[in-house]
């Protein structure tokens, strides 16, 4: 179903009068309109090849889809890398623990890392249970026999005594609140009651335009002395100076690599720069519009065959052609064709040639008094 609305002074429905009645007093009223001047927005080629960044996820528009990138940094965190002949064989996600504890202030104070621990394997959607309070339990419907409390942690690995929780938060909340608690004060807790001794490391990921949006949600003030925050910024900034593609120990992840860096970039965008970017690509892209110029014929059957022309300019001729069709500007019209059209890549040459052809065909009808068609058009154009 179409959402536009047809506004017409002379309609039947009161409500629609009203509306465009009040529409009308505000177009009319020259005090609310202000033509002021607009400098010209200058797009480098530089921020030009950055709208324009290509990866399989901007392909299939999921750019934005937190499972996969969830996927995609499992896959490339278990990835081999060897940086030089003496340099032992590692996961990256251990390199890019050991970057953070050099380059992260905050990861410093918060955990005492020891670089010579070595993960071997980081997992996606790990589950967690535990058993739920005994009280609570009782105080449950006997329908529900379920006794444990349960979580699904983004990325988990775990070394000796030490367990690291990684969630990826592009779209959801900073803090999910569930029945046993908030999600990330579940984790941690959920950790410390398995596992005795346990030292935690907590990473929450966020794309950098919503990082100050995260830190004033509801319950990040209940674990921000648990995680700490690492940017999208910061994992491209890892990923694209710190690893180099050729000494990853897998084909696959060395054949789609830049795809997958460059899939991070969108996220590194603080909220004002995303912003921006969004209005410079409608730009861009508006310079790929066609303009399409066009000449209608309606007809109206009487005792006499009588025949009207419409010249236009539209962007979607489709659309236009339903649009002449349900509104008839023509009263007592009936559209019967679209008996020429033409595209062209410049709206300022469209108008010109909109303007030249309404002339023509009006000065070809009032001395010749004919019915045009796409032939006559074009003898003239």
């Amino acid at each position: 179903m179409s959402s536009t609305i047809y506004l017409d002074p002379n309609d039947n429905d009161k409500n629609k009068v009203k509306l465009t009645e009040y529409l009308k007093n505000i177009i009319d009223d020259k005090s609310l309109w202000k033509e002021e001047e607009v400098s010209e927005i200058k797009i480098s080629e530089q921020e030009k090849q950055e709208n324009r960044k290509f990866n399989f996820l901007n392909l299939i528009q999921k750019e934005y889809d937190e499972n996969i990138f969830t996927n995609l940094l499992a896959y490339y965190f278990n990835v081999k890398y060897k940086e030089n002949e003496k340099e032992e064989t590692d996961i990256t996600l251990n390199k890019f623990l050991n970057w953070l504890s050099t380059t992260d202030k905050k990861f410093k104070e918060k955990y005492t890392y020891d670089s010579n621990v070595k993960f071997s394997e980081i997992s996606n959607e790990h589950e967690i249970a535990i058993k739920k309070n005994k009280k609570k339990v009782e105080e449950k419907s006997l329908i529900n026999s379920e006794n444990m409390s349960k979580g699904r942690i983004d990325l988990f690995a775990s070394k000796d005594d030490i367990y690291l929780v990684i969630e990826n938060k592009i779209k959801s909340k900073i803090n999910g609140k569930q029945e046993n608690g908030y999600q990330l004060k579940f984790y941690k807790s959920a950790i410390e009651k398995k596992y005795t001794n346990s030292k935690f490391i907590g990473i929450i990921l966020v794309p950098d335009y919503s990082k100050e949006l995260i830190k004033n949600e509801k319950g990040y003030k209940d674990v921000e002395n648990d995680y700490i925050i690492v940017t999208y910024k910061k994992l491209y900034d890892f990923f694209t100076e710190e690893i180099k593609k050729d000494m990853l120990d897998d084909e696959n992840a060395r054949k789609y690599y830049e795809d997958f860096y460059n899939a991070l970039y969108i996220h590194t965008l603080s909220a004002k720069t995303k912003e921006e970017n969004k209005f410079k690509k409608a730009i861009l892209d508006a310079k790929e519009i066609k303009y399409t110029v066009f000449v209608a014929r309606f007809k109206k059957c009487e005792e006499k065959l009588e025949y009207k022309y419409y010249i236009g300019t539209t962007t979607n001729l489709d659309r236009r052609k339903l649009e002449l069709s349900e509104t008839n500007k023509f009263k007592e019209y009936k559209i019967d064709n679209f008996i020429w059209f033409k595209e062209y890549g410049n709206l300022n040459e469209a108008i010109e040639i909109e303007k030249e052809l309404e002339m023509r065909i009006i000065d070809k009808l009032e001395n010749e008094n004919k019915i045009l068609e796409k032939v006559d058009i074009l003898k003239y154009m």
